[in-house]
């Protein structure tokens, strides 16, 4: 399944947390909001090394909070219903909680490889990673690399370099 490829701003519509499994919960409110009609669905895992941001940036993504708290070792789901394009789909957001498995990356149909700006090592942590299990794989997925924690930046001993060279 390939994601839309023509750029475009994301209407987040609906914030809602998974509460059993993805599939449940969409199922639910799909019959209730569209008396039927199913919406295209993808699937998007987040994964990258422990304490870069990765849970912050979903619930911020599907809550619009941001979570100062949260247990790192907790995998979680989300979904959102966003419209790109003048289509609605369905975005079903994996939090893999630092926690590496190929599992997780064989579930989704992209990849959001999170690192932190002021931890270089997240970042070969990622390529380490990512270069593991894409070597294992027919068909790579497509990859999103996303630098977060900007605003903790604090030397010049960070990974804006080394993640611009990956690009």
């Amino acid at each position: 399944m390939a994601l839309p490829t023509k750029s475009s701003i994301l209407n987040l519509l609906l914030n809602k947390q998974c509460a059993r499994s993805p599939e449940e919960s969409y199922e639910a409110w799909a019959q209730c909001k569209n008396a039927g009609r199913k919406l295209p669905e993808y699937k998007v895992v987040v994964f990258g090394a422990s304490g870069v941001g990765k849970s912050a940036l979903t619930i911020q993504m599907t809550h619009h909070c941001f979570v100062k708290e949260h247990d790192p070792t907790v995998q979680d789901c989300y979904w959102k219903e966003v419209a790109l394009d003048n289509s609605d789909y369905i975005l079903n957001v994996l939090d893999t909680a630092g926690l590496y498995s190929d599992q997780c990356l064989e579930a989704g149909d992209a990849v959001l490889g999170v690192f932190a700006l002021d931890d270089p090592s997240s970042l070969d942590q990622l390529q380490q990673i990512w270069s593991t299990w894409s070597l294992q794989q027919k068909q790579p997925l497509p990859l999103v690399l996303l630098g977060n924690k900007c605003d903790l930046v604090t030397t010049s001993e960070d990974a804006h370099t080394d993640a611009a060279i990956l690009t």
